[in-house]
């Protein structure tokens, strides 16, 4: 189990924070603007996790593969690079179907599935631009 700093350091964690930002920014500002502001905030926060944690998954299992001395080299390397990165786009796709699905049929009835899918939508936008800045910009 890591530590903090290891997790600081971790270059996942620092565009799922601000997906999370992100998520309760537009909740709050979205549902001030509705008369049934919890109904508002909930559908954009569930929206916005879920987008936000199948995003963290699809980064984290992207990155699982290391480049040891003993390791694949040349096209096998690449080779197992892309099938890593296929899998774990396949998998964040089924993981968000599944999440949606869950809380579209035990959300009740009060959650607005329009807000949650815009949500969905805008955070994984801003989860493709943010990991794209994080990781272009790493240390």
């Amino acid at each position: 189990m890591g530590n903090i700093e290891t997790l600081n350091q971790s270059p996942q964690f620092k565009p799922l924070l601000f997906q999370i930002t992100t998520t309760v920014l537009m909740a709050v500002l979205w549902s001030w603007q509705q008369e049934g502001f919890w109904v508002c905030f909930k559908a954009v926060i569930l929206g916005g996790l879920i987008a936000a944690v199948a995003s963290f998954y699809f980064h984290w299992r992207a990155n699982q593969f290391s480049f040891e001395p003993e390791g694949p080299k040349g096209e096998l390397a690449a080779n197992k690079i892309l099938s890593d990165v296929q899998w774990a786009n396949t998998s964040k796709l089924l993981l968000s179907g599944l999440l949606i699905i869950a809380v579209f049929k035990y959300g009740g009835d009060n959650i607005d599935k329009a807000k949650l899918i815009i949500t969905y939508t805008v955070i994984s936008v801003v989860g493709v631009i943010s990991n794209t800045y994080y990781l272009k910009n790493r240390e």
